[in-house]
């Protein structure tokens, strides 16, 4: 399972044609961190992800989508 939409993105080799099930080029040219689905739910599934979702933002200079954000819950 996909945990953001920018990660979601594949390419379909025989077609040689994107294949952007939740909207990740459109993040991309953004440059926002969104997550797929319920954010909560990815974060509950994999706690890394809150790491990835922050350093996507550091390093890329990307900003992060306030719903993804909403989802990072202190345990």
């Amino acid at each position: 399972r996909r945990d953001f939409t920018i990660n979601a993105i594949a390419l379909d080799p025989l077609k040689k044609k994107l294949v952007d099930p939740f909207g990740g080029v459109r993040d991309l040219k953004r440059r926002l961190v969104r997550a797929v689905g319920d954010p909560e739910v990815r974060f509950q599934e994999d706690a890394l992800r809150m790491l990835r979702f922050f350093r996507f933002q550091s390093t890329l200079g990307f900003r992060g989508e306030r719903r993804t954000e909403g989802g990072i819950k202190p345990e």
